[in-house]
């Protein structure tokens, strides 16, 4: 009784995962550490050492001064990007407009895209985003149906519906 109706449940995923991808989004923009104002291309004219590595303005700090932890940004970032966008998809997919999403969307994913691309200051780096990407949208709506027929069957393993009693 005191549950709420499905529709408030899907209204409520609907906000969840417009939040999510407003800041994973935002993220991109606006990344931990901020981006380089200037460029630097050596690293032995510097007196101050807080630059070790040459830079070009516009690309990510944190790329540039620790390449695994912005690897990870990258991964966590993207998949929880990916994520909400097909969350949202799936909780509008009776909606009107549909088309209109979808392309709204589309548009959306190759801002982030290219906004990624252009602040990741590592050719691996860059690399790995593209590779990432381009797979999570495909992976992501196949992972999450295996995940969930293989939790529906583990629950039915464990807990039978039709059990009888001895």
């Amino acid at each position: 009784m005191d549950r709420d109706s499905p529709s408030e449940a899907q209204h409520t995923m609907l906000v969840i995962a417009v939040l999510i991808a407003t800041t994973t989004y935002q993220t991109v923009h606006s990344p931990l550490g901020g981006v380089w104002a200037d460029d630097s291309m050596s690293s032995n004219n510097n007196t101050n050492n807080n630059v070790s590595k040459p830079h070009k303005a516009r690309q990510a700090i944190m790329g540039s001064k620790n390449w695994v932890s912005y690897g990870l940004f990258i991964l966590f970032n993207s998949i929880g990007f990916f994520t909400s966008l097909q969350m949202i998809y799936c909780l509008t997919s009776g909606f009107p407009l549909q088309l209109e999403l979808q392309i709204a969307m589309f548009a959306h994913i190759v801002t982030y895209d290219t906004c990624m691309a252009a602040i990741t200051s590592n050719d691996k780096l860059w690399i790995f985003f593209t590779v990432i990407s381009s797979l999570l949208p495909i992976l992501i709506p196949i992972t999450t149906r295996v995940a969930r027929n293989y939790q529906k069957k583990a629950r039915t393993a464990l807990w039978p519906r039709n059990q009888e009693s001895a």
